[in-house]
């Protein structure tokens, strides 16, 4: 037992260590978008599935020939090491950054990461087959609650331990000296199991799914009686694995868009959606802590709680708000899943079907949020589909069968009187729309009547579980409606793609229109439409912000100018161009540079000659340095961070040296470090101090006018720009952060630098 558990507990460590750890390596690659995450997730699940088909298929054979084959493996895969991804894989601006990024996952870690997938189930039933005692072997679940607690720690070690102390190539080296030892211990298993004897489950009744009302588990050492499952728990156990994968990938995009794209942030999800797996499995013989009465109630609250949360706000809520909320719902609503999955495991002769299918509901609820969705919706959609959908379980796994089909029959005929009302011009309701936020519709309004007086008559049924399941699918499918709404009104355009959601909305300014363009919820530029105001910059790019005040200072003394801007948004700054200046611009998303073409002037009523360069900008212009075609600059805008999805490559010792490459001996560097979470000043601050350069922080609080408060820090050795009259007034200090180490491409961490 300990040999097995010593290895089983290695594999799942180091198969999510090495999540974070290959995910860090490539992100400056691809713009530091979220979706590297989601992308990499993608890629684990599908190599999860295959290492579950594996070990499944590998079971069937002799215990010999598993042995045997399973060793060579092993072998083979030590000559993927070191996990150090080549740089023959950075993306072109062609490239498509999805399959790009599975292809370089495939490259680096393929073999090892597939081998350590098969782990789990092969473990689990060598030692089930090794055991002399059923007893004992049937206590087998309890080593896959073990296997999530070292999945657990495993992700848990790297934002606290791993990442704040050790640099990109130490992690690697580290972890793949630990993969050695594990290889060495997985293959000291499969030679003890090659001498196994497969034990043979007792045949019964077909086994189906469980109808007891209460979740208790089934004993699992009884489970030997059961025959061989029905393809309905197949499709159970496919439906509630898809269901709880495309929960974590659903709220990991929105957290990360909504605050930033760092690995803290993708492992809390990830170590919520394991710890439930450690919760529903573990106990004695493997029963587990879930039974369905204890849990149903709170996990429909979390539930309806994270659904308010997508509109509260205007969708940007406070991150000591966010957090707590998504995470407690998505553990809850993990729980709930992995519960009812637990409830219905089967025998240990069975396991590896069992974790097939487990593994291939979370691929395919991995590929919907990563491949399918960014395809079917121009919004995050699937966010509040995953919510409904647990309030939908929820109402299946209370099983009252009579009672659900009284209700779906009210239901229709409260939506057939919808119709008929609409179609008749009637409005009955006016004053309870006008009450409702967002101007409900009268069928919406009935179907929510009729929710209420469900949730009534079921009470009076004493059928509890029941009203709470209507209450809740009521309550998060109002809060959904409001969300589709809120993301939906006045929006001229929506599109969606690798990089994330793109919106432009029209909205009143006083008695001005004004255009917006939002990233997710996070403001990224507007205009005035009125012909006389539409080349007014605003925003963060006002009269007295940092990055006005760089060009303006230089201009008194030095014209035309050459700027750089990284990152477009609707093209704003172009508004400071004149005549004869150049204005090169550097933009990741090939949508946004469609949008700001389409949907603003800026770039057209631009006195300045514009060019677009498509592609990461840090990695254009290494390309450029490297090509000889590098363009030197007056003033390099880097403008990437007033989003709330940091790409923290642009802003480490290394990136600063590629723009001092491009920037002329006396011109400006300009970072934009107005973010609601993060203290990015100090961070630009040490940098220019080892670079040898001055920084001048630069901070503007228009109050209410048409501009946004905005912070720059302007980094240069020109002496005579400091020596301004109009930089001096405008700087202001920045607090040093005691004990934050130097940002650089191996080594960076933003818990130092929260608010």
């Amino acid at each position: 037992m300990i040999l097995y558990g010593i290895t089983i507990v290695t594999s799942a460590f180091l198969l999510f260590l090495v999540q974070p750890i290959i995910a860090k390596q490539i992100l400056p690659w691809f713009g530091g978008s979220a979706a590297v995450w989601t992308t990499c997730v993608v890629f684990f699940q599908a190599v999860l599935l295959a290492g579950y088909a594996y070990a499944h298929g590998l079971t069937r054979r002799s215990p010999r020939t598993q042995a045997f084959t399973h060793i060579a493996l092993l072998g083979l895969s030590i000559v993927a090491l070191p996990i150090i991804a080549s740089s023959a894989w950075k993306p072109t601006p062609e490239t498509d950054p999805t399959w790009r990024i599975l292809g370089l996952l495939v490259a680096t870690i393929g073999l090892p990461y597939f081998l350590l997938s098969s782990t789990g189930p092969l473990i689990q039933k060598w030692f089930a087959e090794d055991c002399a005692h059923a007893s004992h072997a049937t206590s087998v679940y309890r080593l896959f609650a073990l296997s999530n607690a070292g999945s657990l720690v495993g992700l848990l070690i790297y934002p606290f331990v791993v990442e704040p102390y050790a640099t990109l190539p130490a992690q690697s080296w580290g972890w793949s000296t630990g993969y050695g030892l594990f290889a060495l211990a997985c293959g000291a298993c499969a030679w003890r199991a090659r001498m196994s004897t497969p034990r043979t489950p007792v045949q019964v009744e077909d086994q189906d799914l469980p109808h007891a009302a209460d979740s208790t588990a089934i004993d699992s050492n009884t489970l030997d009686a059961y025959a061989a499952p029905g393809i309905g728990c197949y499709v159970f156990w496919l439906g509630w694995a898809a269901l709880g994968s495309m929960l974590l990938l659903a709220l990991t995009n929105h957290i990360t868009q909504n605050i930033a794209s760092i690995p803290f942030l993708w492992v809390l999800p990830l170590s919520l959606y394991l710890l439930s797996f450690v919760v529903v499995f573990e106990g004695r013989a493997g029963r587990g802590w879930y039974v369905r009465r204890w849990w149903l109630g709170p996990v429909l609250a979390a539930v309806i709680a994270m659904a308010w949360a997508l509109t509260t706000h205007r969708g940007v809520l406070g991150i000591y708000s966010a957090v707590p909320i998504y995470s407690v719902g998505l553990f809850l609503a993990c729980v709930f899943c992995h519960g009812e999955l637990a409830t219905s495991k089967p025998a240990p002769a069975y396991l590896t079907q069992f974790y097939l299918c487990l593994s291939a509901g979370g691929a395919i609820g991995g590929l919907f949020v990563a491949l399918a969705a960014p395809k079917l919706f121009n919004n995050y959609w699937e966010t509040p589909l995953a919510l409904v959908g647990v309030c939908g379980l929820g109402l299946f796994a209370v099983r009252e069968r009579r009672a659900i089909a009284w209700a779906i029959g009210i239901a229709l005929g409260a939506i057939a009187a919808a119709l008929i009302f609409i179609a008749a011009g009637g409005s009955p309701f006016e004053s309870l729309r006008e009450a409702i936020p967002g101007h409900a519709s009268s069928a919406f309004i009935i179907v929510l009547a009729t929710a209420v007086a469900l949730i009534f008559i079921v009470a009076t049924w004493r059928k509890w579980p029941l009203a709470i399941a209507i209450a809740a699918l009521a309550c998060t499918g109002f809060y959904s409606w409001k969300y589709y709404r809120f993301l939906s009104e006045d929006t001229l355009y929506a599109s969606r793609n690798f990089y994330g959601t793109l919106r432009v909305k029209q909205s009143e300014a006083g008695p001005f229109q004004q255009r917006n363009l939002l990233h997710g919820v996070i403001l990224h530029g507007n205009q005035y439409t009125a012909p006389e105001k539409r080349r007014l910059p605003t925003t963060y790019y006002g009269p007295n912000s940092g990055i006005a005040l760089a060009l303006r200072e230089l201009r008194s003394y030095r014209t035309p100018l050459a700027v750089a801007m990284i990152g477009l948004g609707t093209g704003t700054l172009t508004a400071w161009g004149k005549a004869g200046d150049r204005y090169r611009i550097y933009e990741l998303n090939p949508a946004v540079l469609d949008v700001a073409r389409r949907d603003f002037t800026y770039l057209s009523d631009s006195q300045a000659a514009i060019t677009p360069v498509l592609g990461d900008a840090r990695l254009s212009m290494e390309r450029e340095l490297a090509d000889g075609s590098a363009v030197l600059f007056d003033v390099i805008a880097v403008d990437a961070f007033s989003s709330d999805s940091i790409p923290v490559h642009l802003i480490t010792r290394e990136a600063l040296a590629v723009y001092v490459r491009h920037l002329k001996p006396d011109g400006v560097i300009a970072f934009h470090v107005s973010n609601r979470f993060l203290k990015l000043a100090p961070v630009v601050a040490q940098l220019a101090d080892d670079a040898d350069l001055d920084a001048v922080n630069v901070i503007d609080d228009p109050g209410q006018t048409a501009y946004s408060s905005s912070e720059w820090v302007l980094v240069t050795r020109n002496q005579e720009f400091l020596d301004r009259d109009a930089v001096i007034e405008a700087s202001s200090e920045i607090d040093a952060i005691p004990g934050l180490p130097m940002w650089t491409d191996q080594f960076n961490n933003l818990f130092k630098i929260l608010k």
